[in-house]
């Protein structure tokens, strides 16, 4: 069968929440595989969706509009109807400008050892929101 997603899928065990218009609590599930354009998700309890509904992904931060694309019990795949970005929040008033350079060299010297334009690398990095005092900002 051929695959037919435009990009990479990337195995994740995320927290989920699905939130359906007209419910008033949100529906938990686990997010398995995640690209920018969808996810492959799984219900802990086997529930009939709707054709939309609202995708959250807390720990990263991400929330988007999601069409079901195909359902097998528990499990389905959804197209995600925005694509996501790394942060959905600018960065740069988070962290120290001094990532943003070391992120840039590494994207470029990966480009380089790669053979590859650095417009082609991307790389993502999660910070643990729990490891800092935030609010001694």
């Amino acid at each position: 069968m051929k695959d037919r997603r435009l990009r990479r899928r990337v195995p994740t065990i995320l927290e989920g929440r699905i939130q359906i218009e007209g419910r008033e609590s949100d529906i938990e599930c686990t997010v398995r595989d995640l690209s920018d354009s969808g996810a492959r998700i799984f219900l802990h309890q086997p529930l009939e969706l709707p054709d939309e509904f609202i995708l959250s992904i807390p720990k990263r931060g991400l929330s988007s509009n999601a069409r079901v694309m195909w359902s097998r019990d528990r499990r389905h795949g959804v197209m995600l109807l925005r694509d996501l970005p790394v942060a959905e929040q600018s960065t740069s008033d988070i962290f120290d400008p001094r990532i943003h350079t070391i992120l840039k060299d590494a994207r470029s010297q990966l480009a380089q050892i790669m053979g590859l334009s650095e417009d082609s690398i991307r790389l993502n990095f999660d910070v643990d929101p729990l490891s800092r005092d935030w609010s001694e900002e």
